[in-house]
């Protein structure tokens, strides 16, 4: 009888080890995710920009590229692939959702989005911790004239690079300004498409595309990873967190 309840007392013991284990693996698993958007990426390659992007990326456990990865009024989708921001695709692979955008569209793509990415899509729903997230670049709440023109911007592709580099310093010198009109067509366009009025408070939209960044209860535009400034948003133990860091030249 007392080796029987030796066996039992010692079985137990390793059956509640064995538990015990399982629950530290389950509270121990912490998902950081990483969302970026709108970096353009073209010919050029600016380092401070890739070495940044590759430390991000190795420390999430999920990316979200929210559209206009690469710029294809810039450069062709095959030309992209073979530029040195290949680098990025293998730390990319194995764990990024590309999300398309109006400068990246699935038509100016092929199945070698594979190559950086499991899986493509133009919107994704995401449950993390409290919150319930839809996540898409932002093109389709708020049309620009490339959406609402698309022949006529590309009649002028010939001004485009100097356009994207104009706009980003009177988005520096004239962000007041750009800030509360942009944020005020955003509002508009997504309480409008979405109802987020109306949303309970644990729902939140995160979309890109203006390049500016802003954030309210419902909503998180993370702003453009651009040469100058790194913007981003980390999502860690159910808190959403907007980042906006300067590059080393």
């Amino acid at each position: 009888m007392n080796s029987l309840l030796t066996v039992y007392s010692t079985l137990k013991g390793c059956f509640s080890i064995v538990l015990d284990q399982k629950a530290m693996g389950r509270y121990n698993q912490v998902v950081k995710t990483l969302i970026f958007s709108d970096t353009h990426f073209s010919q050029k390659i600016d380092q401070a920009r890739l070495q940044k992007l590759a430390n991000l990326i190795e420390e999430a456990d999920q990316v979200i590229i929210n559209g206009d990865f690469f710029d294809s009024y810039l450069i062709s989708f095959s030309d992209f692939l073979e530029t040195g921001w290949k680098e990025l695709f293998k730390l990319l692979q194995p764990k990024t959702i590309y999300i398309h955008g109006n400068h990246d569209p699935s038509h100016k793509t092929d199945q070698r989005t594979m190559l950086f990415s499991q899986q493509q899509l133009d919107d994704f729903d995401l449950k993390e911790g409290k919150y319930k997230l839809h996540i898409e670049h932002g093109h389709r709440l708020s049309p620009s004239l490339d959406g609402m023109w698309p022949a006529l911007i590309e009649s002028l592709d010939y001004f485009y690079p100097w356009w994207l580099r104009f706009e980003g310093e009177l988005a520096k010198k004239l962000v007041p300004i750009g800030w509360v009109l942009d944020s005020k067509r955003q509002t508009k366009n997504w309480q409008m498409a979405w109802g987020v009025k109306n949303w309970p408070t644990n729902h939140v939209l995160i979309a890109g595309h203006s390049h500016l960044p802003y954030q309210t209860r419902h909503y998180f535009n993370p702003g453009r990873f651009s040469t100058k400034t790194a913007r981003y948003i980390w999502i860690e133990n159910g808190e959403i967190e907007r980042v906006e860091v300067p590059l080393e030249s």
